[in-house]
């Protein structure tokens, strides 16, 4: 203790208490050295591929679905371009739910009990995909994508719509595609299945599944903090399009056959009915109506279910779904299967050959 001048007293600082201080700081400097020296140069690679990886998703090529084809050559179902909206629940604040489906109700002019149903009865899981609307005009996808700030989880992508060029006259045969269900997807999930992809439900769309369908690929996506793809790094693998299918049906025959049976139902006063028109010589069926009928005009229909004899008039062939978009005509059908009744013409179908594998 000294004292100034004026002899008030004064506190001498101590010279072990600037030591510690100085012991301390160095030991505190040296350890945040030592732990940027690991993570730099010791861990640096391996911290540097996790944070690539962190903002890195692989994420699938949705293959292009084969296109059908009657016996000239002339498409009955073909892909259409359309805006789809979906959501990732795993994205979706609790707290925000309620607020975004009620503003995606009012855009997309969809009850909002039923998007919370959608979203409740996903079979996949909370990181998977939610198909909430198809066939979403363009103006209201953009607003939806340009509002994505307000939409957490909410995405708009571009599919392909299944569109059947002549509605009601092949409907019976062609069937449709629908949403896969739970039950499909477990049995399903290990050939590439996804929650929210679109499934064969009837007609040929259901019985040549694995045809139309192709193989899907994958892609290296780059994603902000949100989670929102931000741009395609890399592909990984291409996809590869389903094959193409030419049936024996012709069209001209199938729409007077059509005719045909509506003159005579009314005539009759019947309800019901069915025509085939089928070739005594092959045993092909060039024409199959069934009447009443109903219209596939989008992706999915609640449709009653078609009349499954049709997978007997078709022939397949590996002409893809490229190919035909750029004009070329399918591939010469390279087989048939056997028309229910071909045993009553006393010849044999014609012969079946081996369908090529993918490559």
């Amino acid at each position: 203790m000294s004292t100034f001048l004026d002899e008030r007293p004064r506190q001498v600082r101590s010279l072990s208490r600037f030591l510690v201080f100085a012991l301390i700081s160095i030991i505190a400097v040296s350890g945040l050295t030592a732990r940027l020296f690991y993570m730099q140069i010791v861990n640096g690679q391996q911290l540097a591929q996790q944070a690539v990886h962190n903002r890195t998703v692989l994420e699938p090529i949705v293959a292009p679905r084969g296109v059908i084809y009657d016996r000239n050559g002339r498409p009955l179902v073909s892909n259409v371009p359309t805006f789809v909206v979906k959501l990732r629940p795993a994205d979706l604040p609790l707290v925000q739910r309620a607020v975004v489906v009620d503003r995606l109700s009012a855009l997309l002019h969809v009850p909002a009990p039923d998007i919370n149903a959608t979203i409740d009865g996903n079979p996949g899981s909370t990181f998977d995909l939610v198909r909430i609307a198809s066939d979403v005009d363009e103006r209201t996808a953009r607003l939806i994508a340009e509002a994505n700030d307000d939409l957490p989880g909410v995405e708009v992508d571009i599919e392909a719509r299944r569109e059947y060029v002549d509605g009601p006259l092949t409907s019976q045969i062609l069937g449709y595609t629908g949403p896969i269900s739970g039950d499909q997807l477990l049995s399903l999930k290990s050939d590439g299945y996804l929650p929210d992809d679109l499934i064969g439900k009837a007609g040929v769309e259901s019985v040549y599944e694995q045809q139309l369908r192709g193989v899907y690929g994958t892609e290296n996506v780059q994603v902000d903090a949100a989670g929102r793809k931000q741009q395609v790094l890399q592909t990984v693998t291409p996809a590869q399009p389903g094959d193409s299918l030419t049936l024996t049906i012709d069209t001209t025959m199938q729409r007077n056959a059509q005719k045909a049976l509506q003159w005579a139902m009314k005539e009759v006063g019947i309800k019901r009915g069915v025509v085939i028109v089928m070739n005594p010589q092959d045993g092909e069926v060039l024409a199959l109506v069934s009447l009443p009928t109903y219209t596939t005009t989008s992706s999915h229909v609640g449709s009653p279910r078609p009349n499954t004899r049709s997978s007997s008039a078709i022939r397949t062939s590996r002409s893809s779904t490229t190919r035909s978009r750029r004009g070329t005509r399918p591939a010469p059908r390279t087989s048939s299967l056997p028309a229910p009744a071909s045993s009553m013409t006393g010849r044999s179908p014609t012969r079946q050959r081996s369908r090529p594998t993918h490559t």
